[in-house]
């Protein structure tokens, strides 16, 4: 599968360096932003190949690690959550 990425979009980058094509890490991310919206965690947060996520009531922020003056992205839960969907949606064929 191949992905193009515009060298701006934080989430897209995201998604390819970090969740990968793995349905597994997709949807326990997709678990995760749910159990933060719920309140049945109260944050999160992992580093990956390239980013740190960082979840939590108000949103999501996904930060470089190394190497980029670029600012970190913020979004929302359900924005996230429709990403990892879509993504999701992508890495199975469906």
């Amino acid at each position: 599968m191949e992905v193009i990425v515009e060298s701006g979009d934080l989430l897209a980058q995201y998604l390819v360096s970090d969740v990968q094509e793995s349905p597994e890490v997709t949807q326990m991310l997709l678990d995760l932003v749910d159990q933060v919206a719920t309140g049945d965690l109260e944050s999160w947060e992992g580093t990956g190949n390239a980013f740190t996520l960082t979840l939590t009531p108000e949103g999501a922020t996904i930060q470089p690690e190394f190497g980029s003056d670029t600012e970190p992205r913020h979004v929302s839960l359900d924005d996230l959550r429709e990403a990892l969907g879509g993504w999701l949606a992508v890495i199975r064929g469906d």
